[in-house]
C-alpha cells in the first residue's frame, strides 16, 4: 500500500481486496491495523511480520548504491541475517539495469519470495529472472498496474511468475486483478482415450475411498494418480450394481500414494 495513503483510503482497498480473496498485503505503517481487518499475510519491514521484507530503503529500491561485488551487497546480509533467525523473508528489488537483474537472482536464491518492480517493463528481464530460479525454492512476484500485465506476467516462458503485487488506484482494478489470477488458477483438462495392454498383481496394499459432499452423476469423478504428467478419471461410485447400493458421494480411489487433482 502506498505510505501516503490514509488509513480510511487504506482500509477501503484492503477490505475489497479481502472480499476478492487477496490475502497478502505489503505496508510498512499500519499492520496492527490491518490484522484487524483480516487474516491477511503482512509482508513489512516490522520484525512481527508474517513476511519480513528486504530492499526496501536499500539496494532493492536503489536508495543504497549497489556495488559490482554482490556479495557485499547490505540486503543480502540482511537477508541472510533474517533467514538465519527463521524469518520467512521477502526481497524487493527495482530492476533498472543488468546489475539490479543479478541482485534479484542472488536474493532469489536466498529468500523466501522475490518481488521484481520494473520502471520501464519489457518481457526479457523477468524471462532471464524465471529462468535463472526455476530450480530455486523461491516464489517470484512480478509488480503490475492492471490485469493485462498480470496475464503477462503468469504466463512468461509458460512457467510465469508464482503471483503478482501492485498498488491499487481504484477498486476495479483489485477485482479485475483478483478475477484473472482465479481463472488462470483454475486449468481445464481434456480427457483422451487409452488402451491398457498389460495388467499385473502386485499384492495387497491399503486403499482409500473418498467420501465427499456432493452427490455425483455418471460420469463425475475425480483425477487421480501418480504421475505428475498423467492422471485417471476414476468414476464415483453412482451406477447401480447388483452386487453393492450405489454411493454417489464416494470415489474408490485406489492406493494411499496416489494424488487427488483439486
Amino acid at each position: 500500500m502506498s505510505p501516503k495513503a490514509s488509513w480510511d483510503d487504506k482500509k477501503e482497498f484492503i477490505t475489497t481486496a479481502l472480499e476478492s480473496g487477496i490475502d497478502y498485503v505489503l505496508d510498512t505503517e499500519d499492520s496492527e491495523n490491518i490484522r484487524k481487518v483480516g487474516n491477511f499475510k503482512i509482508i513489512s519491514t516490522e520484525d512481527d511480520a508474517d513476511i519480513y521484507l528486504v530492499g526496501i530503503d536499500g539496494e532493492g529500491d536503489g536508495t543504497l548504491e549497489l556495488k559490482d561485488n554482490l556479495n557485499e551487497s547490505a540486503d543480502l546480509a540482511k537477508a541472510n541475517e533474517a533467514k538465519n533467525s527463521g524469518k520467512t523473508v521477502c526481497a524487493y528489488i527495482v530492476i533498472t539495469d543488468k546489475l539490479h537483474e543479478q541482485l534479484a537472482v542472488t536474493l532469489g536464491r536466498v529468500v523466501d519470495y522475490v518481488i521484481l518492480v520494473a520502471t520501464d517493463w519489457t518481457i526479457i528481464p523477468l524471462e532471464n529472472i524465471i529462468a535463472d530460479l526455476q530450480k530455486e525454492n523461491v516464489n517470484i512476484i512480478a509488480a503490475v498496474k492492471n490485469a493485462d500485465d498480470a496475464k503477462v506476467a503468469m504466463e512468461t516462458l509458460e512457467v510465469g511468475t508464482d503471483g503478482v503485487i501492485f498498488e491499487p488506484n481504484d477498486f476495479a482494478q483489485i477485482k479485475d486483478i483478483a478475477n484473472l489470477i482465479d481463472e488462470l488458477s483454475t486449468e481445464s483438462y481434456a480427457l483422451k482415450d487409452l488402451t491398457i495392454t498389460n495388467v499385473e498383481p502386485v499384492g495387497s496394499g491399503d486403499r482409500v475411498c473418498i467420501d465427499t459432499t456432493t452427490m455425483m452423476k455418471p460420469g463425475e469423478g475425480m483425477l487421480i494418480g501418480s504421475y505428475s504428467k498423467s492422471m485417471f478419471l476414476v468414476h464415483s461410485e453412482s451406477l447401480e450394481s447388483e452386487y453393492v447400493a450405489s454411493r454417489p458421494f464416494r470415489v474408490n480411489a485406489g492406493p494411499v500414494q496416489a494424488y487427488v487433482m483439486v
